[in-house]
């Protein structure tokens, strides 16, 4: 006959043994290490020459009012992403390659995406651009 001290590690082995490697396993069960769904902010990085968005102007404002010049530039783009820990997974894409260049492609929870703007030698252009959900109209005037 088994003692009753027996049955409550029984009964507690049944009760856990969905979250647990095993009983008797000298294993820790799985801890979530944070939240998996996110809120994304995308926003503008600072720089130190022109242009020079302010930090934390909201990237589809900035471009969604500004004509870029001709000239190559490049700007950094953070992905703010709530509550902390969260893991959800972003994407970055432009609807024409040759206007905007983005690297990376993507991330999970915050990040930051670099966005590379070739000189512009023929007619002024647009494009949209899609960062964890945030569009903006990347728009550079021509030569």
């Amino acid at each position: 006959m088994l003692t009753p001290r027996t049955w409550t590690a029984i009964l507690l082995c049944t009760t856990v043994i969905g979250a647990w490697a095993g009983c008797g396993s000298s294993s820790a069960p799985a801890v979530p290490t944070g939240p998996t769904d996110c809120t994304f902010t995308v926003t503008m990085t600072s720089f130190t020459t022109t242009p020079s968005p302010a930090q934390g102007t909201r990237f589809e404002f900035f471009f969604s009012s500004n004509i870029l010049a001709s000239a190559a530039a490049v700007y950094l783009v953070d992905v703010n992403a709530g509550p902390i820990g969260c893991t959800t997974a972003w994407t970055a894409i432009s609807a024409n390659r040759d206007a905007v260049q983005l690297s990376p492609a993507g991330g999970r929870g915050r990040g930051q995406v670099e966005l590379f703007i070739p000189q512009n030698t023929g007619l002024a252009r647009s494009t949209a651009v899609t960062i964890a959900g945030w569009q903006a109209i990347v728009s550079q005037a021509g030569r």
